[in-house]
């Protein structure tokens, strides 16, 4: 009986031991499968930071206000010109020693026929800080330039004055379309018809040319 019992207890040792073995090559070995795994992820998290090899790399976005522009486009249509308004001293007492107060301008030739813009910043003379030519009192059929002269279209209605209105009104236009470089001389019609005064007291009978007015 005591031999039984003897083998029976070593028997039981050895499986034990057996099993104990076991565990442990198992723990090891699930260990070494896992640590792989993290290597793994870790590689595919650089990977995602990092540009993909053969990638093309895309230009920066960019605002079209950063955009470079080239002025000339806008600056090839503009002509300067001259505004002639008539001084203070003039309108009150006449004096020829500085008759007109000088205002320069730029024309955008796209706009309009430059005669009509000059025209038009005359009859404004509050824009230009500046007293009136008178104007803006008459009306203006039309007016244009074409070959070197300039033409305007005065309207008989309403179309009276004294000397020094007429004066300040003829010499103030003049001039301020003779400032453009396309401008040699300047015709008043009345009605569409040539005149010999246009309020009756210069004639207006042939162009005008810079000699006519100081």
């Amino acid at each position: 009986m005591k031999i039984k019992s003897l083998f029976a207890i070593t028997l039981g040792l050895a499986l034990v031991l057996t099993a104990c073995s076991n565990d442990q090559g198992s723990g090891n070995q699930s260990q070494d499968q896992e640590a792989p795994a993290q290597e793994n992820v870790e590689t595919t998290e650089t990977s995602s930071l990092a540009p993909e090899e053969g990638a093309e790399e895309k230009a920066p976005i960019t605002s079209p206000l950063e955009e470079d522009k080239d002025p000339t486009s806008k600056e090839a249509n503009l002509t300067p010109a001259t505004l002639y308004f008539p001084s203070e001293d003039y309108i009150i007492t006449g004096a020829i020693e500085s008759p007109y107060i000088e205002k320069p301008i730029q024309i955008n030739l796209e706009e309009e026929d430059p005669a009509v813009l000059i025209i038009q910043a005359l009859k404004d003379p509050q824009a230009y800080e500046a007293e009136s030519t008178g104007l803006e009192n008459f009306t203006i059929l039309s007016a244009k330039t074409e070959e070197g002269q300039a033409t305007v279209d005065f309207s008989s209605q309403g179309l009276n004055g004294g000397s020094l209105e007429e004066d300040i009104l003829l010499s103030s236009l003049v001039k301020s379309l003779l400032s453009l470089d396309s401008v040699h001389e300047v015709l008043i019609l009345v009605d569409s018809q040539e005149a010999e005064t246009l309020m009756g007291h210069i004639s207006i009978d042939k162009p005008f040319t810079a000699g006519d007015f100081q």
